[in-house]
């Protein structure tokens, strides 16, 4: 079948960008330059274009719907540009590695994207066992799940000679997987394969799946890797369960209370239906932990936290995010000598994964003052998962307790170029510290301004960080700071949240010199905590260096006996940074 002119160069722009997703405005601009035309035109011409291919749905070219279409053909160049370097060697010189992107889903209901998740972390988890074959790890790839970032790019970030990348479509009771292999360096495609299956028949499509990939990656690196073991068990037996888990997992992602309240729904709802599964009892204690950490949640949570995880290793000793959820309980009860060997579990059960590494600078290094190591193991953190915004979030966090204000300025500037908003937490506050440790006090009232978020805390915290900043740029207004801290101390009532501000309000009477203030605080959080046997999340902030005097005070080796840090400190050695 002959295209028209323009019909051609619709080909022509999809073949050149193969296995990407090209935003129909990209197309629009592309065809009909400084021309304004209806969406319509563009219909018409990827219409043609299928009917030339003997598309008849999504064989060839995928539609995102809102979003635009993905060639997902096999496209092959014949014969080799002149312009070609040494340095572009094929795929199979290169070393074995791949990194597997969570797949597209284009069934138009973002309520399934669980589905592509759960399909990719599958994958990632059967690759992990072929030996010879380096995987980048869930997190670092997962990263660039709503970025359009060429995949040359991806996996030079990543290291992999090459990536993976798919779309799910589910209707019905039929789920319609297409993947695609590309080669990293030249970004063109290695193989494609699409797949139809019956939704009850997902385990059996994960195993077909693997296999040919695998096979796939065989042919790409010359047959150097060997045959693929065979899948190990489904984790349940119950695939209602097991979409059940996969929903509640990515709602976990998330953040927000409603979605930790969902998610724990959901992996109860996973246990009821099978109660030996141990990703669902693993989930669920992460679920919880975290929605502690984040003073979602109350720390009563711990216990049922705690259960979940113990349950699960129980099931599955070699479960690394039961492990994890089990260090993060535990660092929360102050317990960071049995934190640290849960952590290192996890680690040694899924290295490379900078999920777990940040998780264990986080609940162990930073509140116990290995500020160094924490800050060295963030750096870790993204050079594994460099488009990770938790990382690199968390890198200016650190960095801002170790006093390295240059790196802050420039995690600033990387997590607002990956999408994280200027005016969320923690960036307005980094942004306040800086301007503090500068001398422009002119700045502080702007940065502090911003509205945060949900939960009440932070609203607490923020108004916190305002009167302490005023009153250290202008001493005149300590004393209307501190009898509006006063006041809030006379209204905290024991909410679930409320740990967090008794130790910004520690913090801030730190650093107006309050000291008797200070520790009298700190007194009263831990009488708080300590009534669901916790000392509450730590953050690393008493490190930070606005309070050294804090620490140098005779009353600081009680405080932090009763913190659980004194037990890790002779178990495992001294904090990095000043000295207690």
């Amino acid at each position: 079948m002959t295209l028209q002119p323009r019909a051609f160069e619709t080909l022509r722009y999809l073949v050149e960008h193969a296995g990407e997703l090209v935003e129909k405005s990209t197309l629009l601009a592309a065809l009909w330059p400084g021309t304004v035309v209806e969406e319509n035109s563009l219909n018409k011409q990827i219409s043609a274009v299928r009917r030339a291919l003997g598309d008849s749905g999504d064989d060839y070219i995928v539609t995102v719907p809102g979003r635009g279409y993905q060639l997902v053909a096999p496209v092959r160049v014949l014969g080799t540009p002149q312009e070609s370097t040494q340095e572009e060697a094929p795929s199979g010189t290169l070393p074995a590695s791949v990194a597997v992107l969570p797949f597209a889903n284009v069934t138009g209901d973002p309520t399934k994207d669980y589905l592509g998740d759960g399909l990719a972390e599958e994958l990632i988890n059967t690759l992990a066992r072929v030996p010879r074959l380096e995987v980048s790890a869930r997190t670092s790839s997962f990263a660039y799940r709503a970025a359009t970032t060429d995949v040359r790019e991806i996996a030079r970030d990543l290291r992999v000679a090459t990536v993976l990348e798919g779309s799910v479509r589910s209707a019905g009771d039929r789920i319609r997987v297409i993947a695609q292999l590309i080669d990293g360096h030249t970004g063109y495609h290695v193989w494609s394969q699409a797949f139809d299956r019956k939704a009850r028949d997902l385990f059996e499509l994960q195993e077909e799946l693997a296999s040919a990939i695998v096979q796939a990656l065989r042919v790409a690196f010359d047959g150097t890797l060997p045959v693929i073991p065979r899948m190990s068990l489904p984790p349940t037996r119950d695939l209602e369960a097991y979409r059940l888990y996969l929903q509640g997992a990515s709602l976990t992602a998330r953040g927000t209370v409603q979605d930790h309240e969902q998610s724990r729904a959901l992996m109860r709802r996973s246990i009821d239906r099978d109660s030996d599964f141990a990703h669902a009892h693993a989930g669920l204690a992460y679920t919880e932990a975290t929605g502690v950490r984040l003073h979602l949640l109350p720390l009563s949570t711990l216990a049922s936290a705690e259960a979940a995880a113990r349950r699960a290793l129980v099931l599955d000793p070699d479960l690394a995010l039961a492990h994890a959820a089990l260090g993060m309980v535990q660092s929360m009860r102050g317990k960071f000598v049995d934190a640290e060997r849960s952590f290192q579990r996890a680690r040694t059960l899924d290295a490379g994964n900078p999920h777990f590494v940040h998780s264990h600078l986080f609940f162990v290094h930073e509140p116990v003052g290995r500020v160094q190591l924490a800050y060295e193991e963030s750096i870790m953190v993204h050079r594994l998962a460099p488009a990770w915004v938790p990382g690199a979030v968390h890198l200016g966090v650190i960095a801002l307790i170790a006093g390295y204000n240059d790196v802050v300025l420039r995690q600033i500037d990387r997590a607002t170029r990956l999408g994280f908003p200027i005016t969320r937490p923690p960036m307005p506050e980094l942004r306040a510290h800086l301007a503090l440790r500068s001398g422009n006090f002119a700045q502080l009232d702007d940065y502090l301004n911003v509205e945060p978020l949900a939960p009440e805390s932070a609203r607490n915290e923020r108004d916190v960080l305002r009167q302490v900043f005023r009153a250290i740029a202008d001493p005149a207004c300590k004393p209307a700071a501190l009898d509006k801290m006063q006041g809030l101390v006379q209204r905290l009532s024991g909410d679930k949240s409320e740990w967090v501000t008794w130790m910004h309000l520690v913090m801030g009477y730190a650093q107006l010199g309050e000291l008797d203030r200070a520790f009298e605080c700190a007194r009263l959080a831990l009488d708080f905590a300590e009534r669901w046997g916790a000392v509450g999340p730590q953050r690393g902030l008493l490190w930070m260096p606005e309070l050294r005097a804090f620490r140098e005070d005779a009353r600081f080796p009680a405080l932090a006996r009763r913190l659980g840090l004194t037990d890790f400190w002779e178990a495992c050695g001294p904090p990095d940074t000043a000295p207690p």
